[in-house]
């Protein structure tokens, strides 16, 4: 096996060929200036395919520049698996017919892409959510809050700013200020602890927490088990918080580039995944102009003071998990593309 990935797919032994960090790019204005790496990229794996063509190829996202290299596999006859869809049925539904034409088999692990997908022609099976095996907490609520030397009872916000680079840069200081009117609305201290992701420099965000007693873990589902309400920036972090269950507040800002041209292709009605396997705004969502320091303390100052607003939120999130399928996706997708691989090596 070999391939772009990282460090998780190197442990299984996967020769790993280039890291994912290199094509760690946010917004569709940021994109442009990378398109000169994409092309060389493009060419690289064009060259492997002809040089050692596998029994299968798996693409995973990136729809960019995989569809290019699903083009390359199909017509060296290598049957093409596409594990974790790319969001084509919110802001891309033209390249489903670039999918029809060079994916063999969709592996999906949203509920609802499995029939978007059979309506428009192309093969696809939902899997179940890989989140349902992992997204729990290892610790108990008691032994994480001691571990970040916060009180039993006191008011826990967990902040998760995000993934990259660029969105530590855009929401850590908002999240900070919201916290801070958050605490005066409310008239007593929060307690903030920062959930950060393995690929941000711990540097990075405790540079910018500026002096503030705020606990940095990469423990993230602990984190949002010990907590009592989390700030999050909109990604698969909005469904890890909802598998765990804590009440959470959806926050976005990009660009102003990207987020005008993200206004002119995405076609659905919430940003949060959680949101769109509820099929409801289950969580609220403020984005870009709408995600003010106070819009968001005021959303934090309403979930805090309202039990049932909170049990509300838990309610539909028991119904996300139900939802998101049954554990073992990973299994699940590993025939399919075993399948496929045993195609191609048929005499």
């Amino acid at each position: 096996m070999r391939g772009i990935g990282g460090a998780r797919m190197r442990d299984a032994g996967v020769e790993i060929e280039r890291g994912i960090d290199e094509l760690a790019v946010l917004g569709f204005a940021e994109v442009v200036g990378r398109l000169p790496f994409f092309a060389r990229l493009l060419a690289e794996r064009r060259r492997a395919l002809r040089e050692r063509p596998p029994d299968a190829l798996v693409l995973v996202d990136y729809p960019g520049l995989n569809l290019r290299i699903a083009r390359a596999a199909r017509s060296l006859r290598v049957p093409v698996a596409y594990y974790v869809s790319p969001q084509v049925w919110a802001w891309g539904a033209g390249r489903v017919r670039a999918i029809r034409r060079s994916v063999d088999e969709m592996i999906v692990i949203l509920p609802f892409e499995a029939a978007f997908y059979a309506a428009r022609g192309v093969s696809a099976t939902f899997v179940g959510h890989p989140l349902l095996e992992v997204a729990r907490p290892a610790r108990p609520r008691a032994e994480t809050r001691r571990s970040l030397g916060i009180g039993a009872d006191a008011p826990l916000v967990g902040l998760f700013p995000g993934s990259r680079v660029q969105e530590i840069e855009r929401h850590l200081a908002l999240f900070l200020e919201a916290s801070r009117r958050a605490e005066r609305a409310l008239g007593g201290a929060l307690s903030l602890a920062i959930g950060r992701a393995p690929t941000v420099p711990d540097a990075l965000v405790r540079e910018r927490i500026a002096g503030r007693d705020a606990p940095v873990t990469t423990e993230t589902y602990d984190l949002m088990g010990a907590a009592d309400l989390l700030l999050v920036a909109s990604g698969t972090a909005t469904l890890e918080a909802a598998c765990v269950g804590t009440p959470m507040v959806v926050v976005y800002r990009t660009s102003r580039l990207s987020y005008a041209l993200g206004r002119l292709v995405v076609r659905v009605p919430h940003i949060a995944l959680a949101n769109l396997v509820a099929g409801a705004r289950v969580v609220p969502e403020l984005v870009q102009g709408e995600a003010t320091p106070e819009a968001i303390a005021r959303e934090m100052t309403s979930i805090l003071r309202d039990p049932g607003r909170a049990a509300t939120m838990r309610e539909a999130f028991a119904a996300i998990r139900a939802r998101l399928g049954e554990p073992g996706a990973a299994g699940r997708a590993a025939e399919i593309v075993l399948r496929l691989a045993r195609r191609r090596a048929r005499p």
